[in-house]
């Protein structure tokens, strides 16, 4: 999961700022449900990629901002949650890294030759190579 430091602009009010470091892409968000699309900015060069556990980070965004708001920004807390985890889900100006290219074989390429074999419900043979 990324994460990065931005400025908080708190209620939108650029006059009226806070440094937040180490910020993750789930808080973030929520950073942005509560200040508004121009109240968070991403400070340049601090990206860093952490591991990090969903359930994990959202019950501690949780903790902080609030269930209520957690919640209405992340969606409900489920047994198998899934957060966004790279800056360009958050913010516009951000690209995601380039794909690494397809490694593709020099030459013709050869099956293993795996043979796959198994019985229908009717007993015939049924066989795939």
């Amino acid at each position: 999961m990324q994460h990065c430091s931005v400025l908080v602009a708190r209620g939108g009010d650029l006059t009226n700022t806070v440094l937040r470091e180490n910020v993750s892409v789930p808080e973030i968000g929520v950073l942005i449900g509560i200040h508004g699309v121009d109240g968070v900015l991403r400070m340049p060069d601090s990206t860093s990629e952490k591991s990090v556990k969903h359930a994990e980070e959202y019950d501690r965004i949780a903790n902080i901002y609030g269930p209520e708001a957690t919640s209405a920004i992340l969606g409900q807390r489920g047994f198998n949650i899934n957060l966004p985890t790279r800056l360009s889900a958050v913010f516009a100006d951000v690209a995601d890294e380039p794909e690494a290219e397809e490694i593709k074989p020099a030459g013709p390429t050869k099956r293993a030759g795996i043979k796959l074999a198994m019985k229908s419900d009717d007993g015939d043979e049924l066989s795939i190579d």
